[in-house]
């Protein structure tokens, strides 16, 4: 994609039959590719058959290797929802229990004697995320010992009393994982693979070291430019988003999650309680008059979500290798949309372009007392960019007049202070964080 885009809307009506709406579904998927908004696959499946399946965009973005449906994907945090179907399998098995708390595996975790498991499936523990800390970036594709994860988390000072709250944290996953290896004394992996991918026939789903060695490159679509992703390590991302598969096995295991194949009734009813729409490593997801249940994914440039209404029996997953400008929560209501035959508006992309007038509102250098940083905010081919300093540069899309974002980071800048045609400076935004910058 050589420039950001602005979304616009035009009706394209669809009250298909079944034929009809595969043809549309594969429409639609053709016209993100042709705006390069998606990359990756989507499958459907319905009472254990695959219905519908496609791919778009490249595996290898420089050799124009195409995606094809074999190929696999890290699929991030709807990984929570195959650990919650662990630690359920091991509470039937009389290894766990929902009561048992946190004290018994790691002590020094703040709150530990009072944090149950049930606490931390749900994400009520009150512990605090180890990804939005602000070492995180540091360590993320390096670490090799999940261990070493675990010793940050006792230096953690709880977020709000156990059971008070929900608020969603990665460390209540990965200590999941821990947890399910201390009582089974075998890894995680080797766990998923014995109790839920061989003996459901997900052949291509993998974790672990193998889910690195087999997962296809992912890639930041910035501006002009084609970045290849980092690599978070395994070890960092287990219990919590270390899976990767392919469209087919997530929304095949959503599949014979809900039909009771992988874990009891019992505990699917567990599973699927919910409180302000969070259940046990899943969400509620409504669509018009549909319940649907799911979870969404990120790590590194990949995305994915998955879902599953039951009152259909059908289940639905997208997997991308490339993060842009385009909400993956967008494609997915758009594929809901077709294939139910409500109307819906297919996508259409038009330029926003910024004059040397337009521009000169915001360009120049700004700096920062609350941060060691500079931001550079300049025009190029007639879009805005900033710079960080030591930083590559990336573009900014325009929320409105004052506010821009760049969603791939989760940065939104709003300028403030207009004065003599310029702004005099902006607040930066990003991962629960604020910093004030005034123009140099």
């Amino acid at each position: 994609m050589s420039k950001i885009f602005i979304l616009l809307a035009f009706m394209s009506l669809l009250f298909p039959g079944f034929g009809q709406t595969t043809d549309s579904l594969k429409k639609y998927v053709e016209h993100l590719t042709i705006h390069n908004s998606f990359s990756g696959q989507i499958a459907i499946v319905q009472g254990g058959r695959l219905l519908f399946s496609t791919t778009a965009g490249f595996r290898d973005v420089e050799s124009k290797k195409p995606i094809s449906m074999d190929d696999v994907f890290r699929i991030g945090s709807i990984s929570k929802t195959y650990t919650a179907a662990l630690i359920f399998k091991l509470i039937e098995k009389g290894k766990l229990n929902a009561k048992t708390t946190l004290d018994n595996f790691f002590p020094e975790v703040a709150n530990s004697k009072r944090i149950t498991i049930e606490m931390m499936i749900r994400h009520r523990s009150g512990i605090r995320s180890y990804t939005e800390q602000m070492d995180y970036p540091e360590y993320h594709t390096q670490l090799k010992n999940s261990e070493q994860i675990v010793k940050k988390i006792e230096t953690y000072p709880p977020e709000f009393d156990p059971g008070a709250q929900y608020k969603y944290s990665n460390s209540n996953y990965l200590l999941l994982a821990l947890i399910a290896e201390k009582v089974m004394k075998k890894s995680y992996c080797e766990l998923l693979t014995e109790l839920i991918f061989r003996s459901n026939k997900l052949k291509n789903t993998f974790c672990d070291d193998l889910c690195i060695r087999r997962v296809i490159p992912s890639f930041y679509h910035i501006g002009d430019s084609i970045i290849p992703s980092t690599i978070t390590a395994s070890s960092v991302a287990k219990g919590a988003g270390n899976i990767c598969a392919n469209a087919s096995d997530v929304a095949l295991f959503y599949q014979r999650l809900f039909d009771g194949k992988i874990i009891k009734p019992t505990s699917l009813s567990d599973m699927v309680t919910f409180e302000n729409n969070v259940g046990a490593g899943i969400f509620q997801v409504p669509f018009y008059n549909r319940k649907g249940y799911g979870h969404g994914g990120k790590i590194d440039a990949f995305r994915s979500y998955a879902i599953y209404f039951p009152d259909d029996g059908l289940s639905l997953a997208i997997v991308s290798n490339v993060e842009n400008d385009f909400d993956l929560n967008d494609i997915l209501i758009g594929l809901l949309s077709i294939w139910y035959g409500i109307p819906y508006s297919f996508p259409e992309f038009q330029t926003v372009n910024f004059s040397a007038s337009d521009a000169e509102y915001y360009i120049g250098e700004y700096t920062s007392n609350e941060i060691p940083l500079s931001i550079d905010i300049f025009l190029k081919n007639q879009q805005i960019y900033a710079q960080a300093t030591g930083q590559a540069a990336f573009p900014l899309k325009m929320e409105d007049v004052e506010k821009f974002s760049f969603k791939q980071a989760g940065i939104v800048l709003e300028f403030k202070d207009l004065r003599d045609g310029k702004y005099q400076g902006f607040i930066l935004r990003q991962g629960g964080y604020t910093f004030h910058f005034i123009r140099k």
